[in-house]
């Protein structure tokens, strides 16, 4: 009994050891892994030999006598009691061992911890460095806006003063404007008068014309422009009169002035009827210039203007054709005068010809090879409806224009 009693002593000894133990190694270690390893169950591991022993003692004590159980329960009290002392020496040795291996750990994650805090300051240091040079780029820019505003608005206010002067200026200008303005409006008052006038006067030649038809410019020596005559044997058409080239009264019967943009390459019923404007390039019409020459003695004036500027003129008194049965052969020049040759002097008794009608002394047909209606022979020195090189008189000079005037010979 005695040795049932200092069994369960020394039991409890070692469970209170083993739960002060079992709970400092388990502070640090999950609850789950806590929760399996319990104080009963390690008491259970260091008892059960005692039990053990206990159980195979008490058998033998039973066979022995009193006084040797006495002995043997001292014994093995003291035997007993070393053990629980080894037992509780390697207890605190493993407790010892423990709390230092969690010394250990904790002073790690310590580390790591302060590793991980000196990361992050210095991730928010750069953080902070990385805003601060972006914060300055930004203000660069800015500064570099800041210098091109300065520069327009100072281009501006450049082109504001400049607008300024212009408009000053115009406002200068628009008087100037303005009293040239009141001066045509005067000279326009006096010009509507001189109109009247004129008009009145045309009035009174078209008056005078119903009794007395007007056959040439001679009376319209004023007024140059498009007026219509009348010539015997033919209905009135329309004449240019022109008063500048050659003085007052002519009639312009073939005009070249506009830089070949009429065709003279015509067929024989348009060189007879005439065709242009005579507002620009023109012929007049072999039929209304044979009735123009039949009706009275005219003189012809040739203008002939080369491609250098150079003016030139020709001027015979006594220009006539014959009509179509004659296929307009040009009968007479008369006497020559002017400042180039007498070019024209090799065409005089010949009948015109066209593409269509070849009345040239030539083998070929000279109207089809230069391309133009003309007086031609063999075949010609002057040609004035011809394109080109061919536009010459004489063929030393290459013409840019040309104009032929007729007028009634004058005593």
């Amino acid at each position: 009994m005695g040795k049932f009693i200092i069994l369960v002593a020394l039991t409890c000894t070692v469970f209170e050891i083993s739960l002060a133990s079992t709970t400092t190694e388990d502070a640090s270690l999950p609850f789950k892994q806590r929760t399996e390893e319990q104080p009963g169950s390690v008491a259970l591991k260091i008892v059960k030999p005692l039990l053990e022993y206990y159980q195979l003692t008490n058998n033998e004590s039973e066979r022995s006598d009193l006084s040797d159980r006495e002995l043997k329960v001292f014994n093995e009290t003291l035997f007993h009691q070393e053990i629980i002392k080894s037992l509780v020496n390697e207890l605190r040795s493993a407790s010892d061992s423990q709390k230092g291996t969690n010394e250990v750990l904790i002073s790690e994650y310590r580390s790591q911890i302060s590793f991980q805090k000196e990361l992050i300051s210095k991730l928010i240091n750069n953080t902070k460095t990385n805003e601060s040079v972006e914060l300055v780029k930004k203000w660069g820019e800015c500064e570099c806006q800041l210098k091109v505003l300065s520069s327009n608005i100072i281009e501006k206010d450049s082109e504001i003063e400049k607008l300024n002067f212009q408009l000053n200026d115009q406002k200068e200008t628009q008087k100037a404007i303005q009293l040239q303005l009141e001066d045509t409006q005067r000279k326009l008052v006096k010009t509507e008068k001189a109109q009247k006038s004129y008009q009145t006067a045309i009035d009174n030649l078209i008056g005078s014309s119903q009794e007395d038809p007007i056959s040439s410019c001679i009376p319209f020596e004023n007024y140059p422009g498009v007026h219509q005559i009348t010539v015997p044997n033919a209905d009135p058409f329309n004449v240019l009169c022109d008063s500048k080239t050659a003085g007052k009264g002519w009639i312009v019967i073939q005009q070249r002035i506009g830089e070949n943009e009429t065709n003279f390459n015509r067929d024989w019923v348009s060189y007879r009827q005439g065709f242009g404007s005579l507002d620009g390039d023109f012929f007049l019409g072999l039929d209304k210039i044979y009735s123009l020459t039949q009706s009275e003695p005219v003189e012809l004036y040739v203008h002939l203007v080369g491609l250098d500027g150079e003016i030139k003129y020709a001027q015979y008194d006594n220009f006539q054709i014959l009509d179509n049965n004659n296929n307009f052969i040009l009968k007479s020049l008369g006497n020559f005068t002017g400042n180039v040759s007498d070019a024209l002097k090799y065409a005089e008794g010949m009948p015109f010809s066209t593409f269509d009608r070849d009345n040239d002394a030539a083998t070929h047909n000279c109207a089809d090879v230069f391309i133009a209606g003309w007086w031609y022979r063999n075949c010609f020195d002057s040609n004035l409806n011809s394109i080109g090189v061919d536009l010459n008189w004489n063929i030393d000079m290459i013409l840019n224009e040309t104009k032929m005037l007729i007028r009634p010979k004058t005593n």
